[in-house]
């Protein structure tokens, strides 16, 4: 079980065993990076690491404030890190064709979104960093990869198709609403739902295409989800569950 700390008095990733409890492994981020930093707030992250396979090998990655760490989730050892300028981390890293996409966090004014190489030993800041988005990047909103094009959105609605392997932007448009829920891929569909209940269905390509627009009642800030055909939504108040009304009762 892994576990990922990083408030503004301590911050630290440890292992456990599920079954105990027991510690395993804990590895606390440098501490000479986040010295003199004020306030606190700037060294807190709430990111969920995530695992992949990189040469046949899983690893773990963490982007936390001011920096984002490879490890070896058996040992914890440190494979690799990328250091950036920016703070409080919220959206999920996103790994494909190579690369991982990953958020730097940074106020609403100035979040960027990294695509870096996989792979590399040590400081790879200088060497594996392949492009930059730094206009309407994501800060809340997890990006989705879908064959060779990575969407994201911005808190504040601009939806943007990308070039995953380049960062070259293939369109935006703008969508009304305030954003938190992470975007969704399921049945060759991206679902889009702001905090006002507001679901927007669009279908991935390389022109922007609508298929639907959906309103729910209530507050949202759960990403979506999909079991089996289902779609479930979460609001403060209320759990749905949504379906093809033509499928067999279950």
């Amino acid at each position: 079980l892994i576990v990922h700390l990083e408030g503004g008095d301590v911050q630290f990733i440890a292992a456990l065993n599920k079954n105990t409890g027991e510690t395993v492994w804990r590895h606390d981020r440098p501490r000479d990076l986040y010295e003199g930093v004020e306030p606190k707030f700037l060294v807190k992250s709430y990111q969920t690491p995530v695992i992949v396979e990189v040469g046949g090998k899983p690893q773990m990655l963490s982007n936390g404030a001011l920096l984002v760490t490879s490890h070896d989730p058996v040992t914890g050892e440190e494979l690799w890190r990328v250091r950036y300028r920016d703070d409080s981390v919220i959206s999920r890293i996103v790994s494909g064709l190579g690369l991982h996409f990953i958020n730097t966090g940074g106020s609403p004014d100035a979040p960027y979104l990294w695509a870096v190489r996989q792979g590399g030993k040590g400081d790879v800041t200088d060497t594996h960093v392949v492009w930059k988005m730094t206009e309407e990047a994501p800060l809340k909103v997890s990006p989705v990869l879908v064959g060779d094009l990575l969407y994201t959105l911005s808190d504040r609605g601009a939806l943007q198709c990308v070039e995953a392997k380049t960062g070259e932007i293939v369109w935006t448009e703008r969508i009304r609403g305030d954003y938190g829920p992470s975007l969704l891929h399921a049945e060759n569909r991206i679902y889009i739902l702001n905090m006002r209940g507001t679901t927007t269905v669009i279908e991935p390509g390389r022109e922007f295409r609508q298929l639907a627009v959906n309103e729910l009642d209530g507050r949202f800030g759960a990403s979506p989800a999909v079991a089996g055909k289902s779609l479930l939504l979460r609001s403060r108040t209320h759990l749905y569950c949504i379906r093809d009304g033509t499928q067999d009762k279950q």
